[in-house]
């Protein structure tokens, strides 16, 4: 019964996984540029940005508050994992941290 629809999401899980792999990659990149530059980690007019063009390309807008809530947590997650790369903590203290902040972030609504 639960087969078919889990067989499915498994799938999008890990096409997720490849995405935000290929997505770490570029945020390496801001973050070499950001402490290259002494620019902040936060930008809030970049984020507000993202917010508003991600609320024009969803179509089904019975999903908007959960996709929303879903872009705020990675860039929460992204911020501590930029936070992270910039300032050169231990990477297993590190990737533990994130960890850890994902869940809380991503389960708190």
């Amino acid at each position: 019964m639960l087969e078919k629809p889990r067989a499915e999401i498994n799938k999008i899980d890990a096409e997720i996984v490849a995405l935000l792999e290929k997505r770490y990659l570029c945020v390496d990149e801001v973050v070499r540029i950001k402490k290259e530059n002494s620019l902040p980690t936060l930008d809030s007019k970049r984020e507000e940005e993202v917010i508003a063009r991600l609320q024009e390309m969803i179509t089904e807008k019975e999903y908007e508050e959960a996709i929303l809530k879903t872009f705020q947590s990675m860039m929460d997650i992204s911020k501590e994992y930029q936070k992270s790369k910039r300032w050169g903590c231990d990477r297993s203290v590190q990737l533990q941290e994130i960890r850890r902040k994902s869940w809380k972030l991503l389960f708190k609504f």
